[in-house]
């Protein structure tokens, strides 16, 4: 578990503009390789999770992780009220064959 519990994590990630990424090694077939819980921290966040077979490379996992960070794209928007809360975000694709992997909530922080 995460100190602070997961929503804590949630926050945070938020609140620094960071995605969650996990790279989780296989070691025992019979065990699951990531938890339902770290599988929806980085949903949450935007991340991703990469699983490696158990005699897998986690050189190319890492590798995995830093492509994608390559090929994002960022969009931005300007909430209507800075009231310090965590609000819900949705971003939906127009063509099925695209996928967006984007933060599900967002805190609308005034700026400093």
């Amino acid at each position: 578990n995460w100190r602070g519990g997961r929503s804590t994590v949630e926050r945070q990630a938020s609140e620094h503009d960071c995605m969650i990424y996990f790279v989780r090694p296989v070691l025992n077939p019979s065990q699951p390789a990531l938890t339902d819980e770290a599988r929806e921290l980085a949903d949450a966040t935007g991340g991703g999770y990469f699983q490696v077979p158990e005699h897998g490379d986690l050189e190319a996992a890492f590798a995995g992780v830093a492509e994608e960070l390559r090929h994002q794209y960022l969009l931005g928007f300007s909430p209507t009220r800075l009231d310090g809360k965590m609000h819900r975000i949705d971003v939906r694709m127009t063509r099925p064959e695209w996928k967006a992997r984007a933060r599900t909530t967002y805190l609308a922080v005034p700026q400093k």
